[in-house]
């Protein structure tokens, strides 16, 4: 899809193209190998109880491939219906995902400080997958929805930040010492920079939702980037 746009698709981050091809690297690949890799580390590291994994995939599948191409779809020819409908499909598919994982992760006992961060991961891309709702909701012309820039940029931040910096945060404190023999991370350390940078993206959020004024941003943001940075 880049090839085909050329250089324009890269000269605004809201031409469609670019909007399109952030979609599907991130829908279309990064999500289903995270949640593949969820799939087969939670019941093996953690001994958390998936019920039936396979479905869980299955659904996954059905749900986030359509749904990703049909996003994709509706930001290159500006079509509200496509882009609303495939939205509320992925919503629905990644929500069902979160209420796979979240329940069975919750009722295991936290003894090494691993968990905090992948519950918080999990709960950050269901907010994530409604902030992109309604993102995608206001881009369709079915919601009024008033700084759409700053709610853009919570959007990646919870995605990037919470889904994927906190889920890599949980794993990597796990994997790390186990192919690398190397000391095991302080488990206080870790819960308290997991709920430092949740903490951040929550104040951001209420920030937009209630004073729509994003003069928090930049601070909260660089907590957050120390935090990660540490990690």
């Amino acid at each position: 899809m880049l090839i085909a746009a050329g250089d324009t698709a890269l000269l605004s981050r809201w031409h469609p193209t670019a909007l399109a091809a952030v979609h599907l690297a991130v829908l279309g690949f990064i999500t289903p190998v995270m949640a593949g890799a969820l799939l087969q580390i939670l019941p093996v590291v953690y001994g958390a109880a998936l019920n039936n994994p396979l479905r869980i995939s299955r659904v996954l599948a059905a749900g986030l491939f359509p749904g990703t191409l049909g996003l994709a779809a509706g930001f290159i020819v500006g079509h509200s219906t496509l882009l609303g409908t495939s939205g509320i499909l992925l919503a629905a598919t990644l929500v069902y995902l979160v209420a796979a994982l979240l329940p069975a992760l919750w009722h295991q006992t936290d003894s090494r400080g691993s968990r905090a961060p992948l519950r918080l991961g999990i709960v950050s891309l269901g907010a994530t997958v409604l902030i992109g709702l309604a993102l995608a909701a206001s881009r369709a012309g079915w919601l009024d929805l008033p700084s759409r820039t700053h709610w853009v940029d919570t959007h990646l931040a919870w995605g990037l930040a919470g889904w994927f910096g906190l889920v890599l945060i949980g794993v990597g404190r796990e994997m790390i010492p186990m192919f690398y023999l190397s000391p095991p991370f302080p488990a206080r350390t870790t819960q308290w920079m997991a709920l430092l940078i949740f903490g951040v993206l929550t104040a951001s959020a209420f920030s937009a939702f209630l004073s729509r004024d994003p003069a928090l941003w930049p601070g909260a943001m660089a907590l957050g980037a120390i935090s990660a940075f540490a990690f």
